[in-house]
Parts: structure tokens; C-alpha cells; sequence
């Protein structure tokens, strides 16, 4: 019984890092299709 709480520690650390994780990855896919929707534009506006 007395492992319990450091096993909690130890979730909710893991859950904290997932999180910083899943939002970087996030902002990099969010950033990518910034990135390709600006350069699709560019591209549409250099061929009008």
C-alpha cells in the first residue's frame, strides 16, 4: 500500500509529458499545413 502514491507520481508525470507531447505535435502539424496553405496561395496567386 505504502507504493500507491509514488505510483500515482509516477501517472501523473507520465500523463503531464504526454500532454507537452500531443500539444508540440499539435502546434507542428498546425504549423505545417500554416506553412502549405500559405505557399498554396503564393503559388495561386504568382499563376493569376
Amino acid at each position: 500500500m505504502k507504493s500507491c502514491p509514488n505510483r500515482w507520481k509516477a501517472v501523473s508525470a507520465f500523463t503531464l509529458v504526454e500532454l507537452m507531447v500531443t500539444m508540440a505535435i499539435l502546434v507542428i502539424l498546425v504549423g505545417f499545413m500554416v506553412t502549405i496553405v500559405r505557399t498554396s496561395m503564393r503559388t495561386w496567386e504568382t499563376s493569376e
